[in-house]
């Protein structure tokens, strides 16, 4: 028998954390049409004709608040012949019961790279007067960070996210390079064995290779289907040497994942080349290794070297709910640059 909930919004993760509170399995989410997400809560998302393909029976759990909808859904189902599909329109149940509609399922926690559930993420991050003082995306110390099973941070797990379900990392094949390899993002890519993957770092024994992303002698022109560099930009005093070189080893139809700590109460980036004591730098950049703060203009900055820029943000592709219980920092920013 396969359980399937049919509707992917907020009614659909509700009674999501129902079943999953009271023991149920479910195997698939469903919807009408083709899913921009291939996973919700780590449940594979289906549509209808997936269901008419199906060979066993089928139960289906319609949890979408419209009852307009739900009689076209219904009336859609009905058409799928000689199969047995029971369905039961849970919409009522989902907003008049009150063991679930007054429930704040948002206060339950789960990561979205390991798959556990709990009631709080860890507080994590630099605690330094600069992070205070101004609001910086992804920098900073912060609440409901850090995942306690696996340890992944808030934009790691956004990078996770945008890497499996938007460019489909997982299943992908071809070459890539990795710089600073976060660890959660390195095991989903080395379990794809079509992928061939390298990973770079500048100190010895951080990774594959000594690599400097200012200068990658090693690699040949035009050799990488995607680059990934989160949180690397803000440690390289040669920005613009960085650039040259990725496009340089990047196919003509390569792309560059990569993100850094965006100042949002500043229009322009700020640097300085002179700032080089460790102490300076952590009053006017946070960290005692960073050389620049990123302001609001940082789309427009890069695509200044001739990059064609998309980014991706939680608050854009994602309910309030899930990017609470997934722990993810609402205006982060993920760029995908393509030469």
């Amino acid at each position: 028998m396969t359980r399937i909930i049919y509707g992917t919004g907020k009614y659909g993760i509700k009674l999501y954390d129902f079943f999953r509170r009271i023991g149920a399995a479910v195997d698939y989410f469903a919807q009408t049409n083709a899913p921009m997400e291939k996973y919700i809560e780590g449940i594979p998302v289906v549509t209808l004709d997936d269901i008419a393909k199906m060979e066993d029976e089928c139960i289906i759990c319609l949890a979408i608040k419209s009852k307009e909808i739900t009689t076209g859904i219904i009336r859609d189902i009905q058409k799928i012949n000689n199969r047995s599909l029971y369905v039961y329109n849970l919409g009522d149940f989902l907003t008049e019961n009150p063991v679930v509609a007054h429930v704040n399922y948002t206060g339950i926690r789960r990561c979205y790279i390991c798959n556990n559930s709990f009631d709080h993420f860890k507080s994590g991050g630099i605690d330094a007067d600069l992070f205070k003082k101004y609001k910086i995306i992804g920098g900073g110390y912060r609440d409901e960070c850090i995942c306690p099973f696996c340890g992944s941070m808030d934009r790691e797990r956004w990078l996770f996210y945008v890497m499996k379900e938007i460019l489909h990392i997982d299943t992908f094949r071809g070459r890539i390079l990795h710089f600073a390899p976060e660890l959660s993002i390195k095991r989903m890519i080395e379990s794809n064995l079509e992928v061939d993957y390298y990973t770079g770092d500048v100190l010895t024994g951080k990774a594959m290779h000594v690599t400097d992303i200012t200068n990658m002698q090693q690699y040949g022109d035009g050799v990488f289907d995607y680059v990934i560099s989160n949180h690397v930009l803000e440690h390289v005093t040669m920005e613009e040497k960085a650039v040259h070189e990725v496009k340089r080893v990047l196919k003509q139809s390569g792309k560059w994942v990569f993100s850094f700590p965006i100042c949002t109460d500043m229009e322009e980036t700020f640097e300085d080349k002179t700032i080089v004591e460790a102490a300076d730098r952590m009053k006017l950049f946070g960290q005692e290794d960073h050389v620049r703060l990123y302001g609001k203009d940082y789309k427009e900055r890069f695509e200044g070297y001739g990059l064609k820029i998309k980014q991706y943000s939680p608050q854009d592709l994602l309910d309030d709910d899930r990017i609470k219980k997934w722990g993810l920092i609402k205006n982060d920013v993920i760029l995908v640059a393509e030469k």
